[in-house]
């Protein structure tokens, strides 16, 4: 379904069906048309690239790499205490969140999940993204995607 102009201000209600194999399940998600613009986008690709230079140097054999070509999108645009987004490659997604809160806890958090598979299988944090030194460490990736 896509919502039309005039729909800004309503709310949808989506119908997804997933199937894999014979297993097939289905959710309804509900959603607020809103018209806002994208204005984290930039620092979502500053931490973005900066978990990428992470990946390629450390983790090659995911084949992530500066050439990397990832197609970006909000996932919630309101403002929270803690931000969203994520990126697609061909093979990947790349969920980001960062904490906009309180400086001494500007941290920010990347997980992958092969496009192939349900969950996130890897995970960095950089404990403070305000200091430019700041290295991405091993974290646990979430028990599940952010949408």
């Amino acid at each position: 379904m896509v919502a039309q102009p005039e729909s800004v201000g309503s709310t949808l209600t989506v119908g997804l069906t997933a199937q894999r194999g014979s297993t097939e399940k289905a959710h309804s998600l509900t959603i607020e048309v809103v018209d806002r613009p994208d204005d984290i986008r930039p620092l979502a690709t500053e931490l973005r690239d900066r978990f990428v230079t992470h990946l390629e140097q450390e983790n090659p054999e995911l084949g992530i790499s500066s050439e990397t070509v990832w197609t970006p999108t909000i996932t919630k645009p309101q403002i929270l205490v803690v931000m969203h987004y994520l990126f697609f490659s061909e093979e990947w997604e790349m969920g980001i969140t960062w904490h906009v809160t309180i400086p001494e806890n500007a941290w920010s958090r990347m997980y992958l999940r092969p496009r192939d598979q349900l969950l996130p299988t890897f995970g960095l944090e950089i404990p403070t993204y305000l200091d430019p030194g700041s290295m991405p460490a091993p974290s646990e990736p979430p028990a599940e995607i952010d949408g």
